[in-house]
């Protein structure tokens, strides 16, 4: 079991999709996969959370549905006022810092030797690392 905060999932997450994309000792591809179904697990629990929040502090329409925009990468987001923005953000920072227990082991450093990361990427995934 780890105990990590819920902010550092989706970071662990993006560098597991790195690791994925590469030819790995099996072995190794094998603990990548098993890590990331878990970790893919609780982010989908924080993004119903985050969608819910959302949908609580957004701007509604007159029949009280959330209001969304288009961002400037073409993407709707939900619209919000400045106030409620800043309320949106603290709540979400909040769960961010939660701690939560992971249910796996860490993995020893050396299943990595083959991999090409980066030392900020390596840093991401050191909750789950060990000796």
């Amino acid at each position: 079991m780890i105990k990590i905060k819920l902010g550092q999932v989706s970071d662990a997450l993006g560098v597991l999709n790195i690791l994925a994309s590469q030819k790995l000792p099996s072995s190794t591809a094998f603990n990548v996969k098993k890590l990331g179904d878990t970790l893919f697990q609780e982010f989908k629990q924080f993004e119903g959370i985050r969608t819910k929040t959302c949908e609580e502090y957004c701007d509604k329409d007159a029949d009280g549905k959330p209001v969304k925009v288009k961002a400037e990468n073409g993407r709707e987001e939900y619209s919000f006022s400045a106030e409620q923005r800043e309320l949106f953000n603290k709540e979400i920072n909040e769960l961010l810092n939660e701690e939560i227990d992971v249910n796996v082991r860490p993995m020893p450093v050396r299943v990595l030797d083959s991999a090409k990361l980066t030392p900020l990427e390596i840093g991401k995934l050191m909750p789950f690392l060990c000796e």
